[in-house]
């Protein structure tokens, strides 16, 4: 549900499958820029790569907040407050971690959007 809601906002900022910068992260950036958001990234098994991706682009300090790679699941416990019950029934690397994940980074950043899995941007075209 909260991963639609994701897709619902940025899609229309990014279009669908259609890159306008040099990288994903680029128009990513941009279009956070032109609708007055920011955003922090909760990463696992990317380890840092988005992250990594979107500090690359000069200038990303005024909508990249930062972000946490969480690998071992006491940090995903201890750091962004996945319950112990969604990693035991769901799994590390489930939607519903990344979705508890998500929610954990955006209250330690304070972000308007935050990810817990950043699959396009570390996919360029």
């Amino acid at each position: 549900e909260r991963l639609a809601s994701a897709v619902a906002v940025l899609e229309p900022m990014l279009g669908r499958n259609q890159y306008h910068g040099a990288s994903v992260a680029e128009d990513l950036l941009s279009a956070l820029r032109r609708n007055g958001l920011t955003v922090a990234i909760a990463e696992s098994c990317t380890g840092g790569l988005v992250s990594h991706r979107l500090t690359e682009v000069p200038g990303c300090s005024d909508v990249f907040v930062g972000g946490i790679v969480a690998y071992a699941n006491d940090v995903k416990k201890n750091l962004l407050g996945v319950q112990a019950e969604v990693i035991e029934r769901h799994g590390a690397v489930s939607g519903e971690a990344a979705q508890a994940m998500v929610l954990g980074v955006q209250q330690r950043f304070g972000c308007h959007r935050c990810d817990g899995c950043g699959w396009p941007l570390w996919r360029d075209p």
